[in-house]
């Protein structure tokens, strides 16, 4: 049986949906490989994605859904909070690495960061007033 087979076979056993690394886990195969795969089988119409990064086989769907209204909710508040925490873990480790790319962003397109910087400047008017205030008010007291 070939890879699409096992992992076709191995989401049909499971009675809840499954990410690329389980598969990859259980099949001795790379997660890459195991990634790309899932992608056409969903592209293709074979496997449905429940939620980013989980997918489920087309015969247990429809018993699953009705067995867990909720997993749509679920799924997405789950992912919510991993994105999050991988974000901030991703820019503390990779802080100088992202300063770089984003000035090198802001040289080679200087209209877009312009207009990034009007929006930004714009919906954050409030909170600049407040703390060029109270740096104001910090530099008249230390000046007196």
């Amino acid at each position: 049986m070939n890879t699409r087979g096992e992992i076709i076979a191995l989401l049909s056993q499971s009675k809840k949906p499954l990410g690329p690394k389980i598969i990859a886990l259980d099949l001795e195969k790379t997660g890459a490989n195991i990634r790309k795969i899932l992608s056409n089988l969903y592209k293709e119409g074979k496997i449905e994605k429940v939620i980013y990064g989980k997918y489920i086989s087309l015969e247990i769907s429809e018993q699953w859904r009705k067995d867990n209204p909720e997993y749509k909710n679920q799924y997405q508040k789950d992912n919510r909070e991993e994105a999050k925490e991988r974000s901030k873990q991703y820019y503390k480790n990779n802080r100088e690495k992202i300063k770089k790319c984003s000035k090198q962003w802001r040289k080679n397109n200087p209209e877009r960061e312009e207009e990034y910087s009007k929006q930004w400047r714009k919906n954050n008017r409030d909170k600049r007033n407040i703390d060029n205030r109270e740096r104001y008010k910090t530099d008249l007291k230390y000046n007196l």
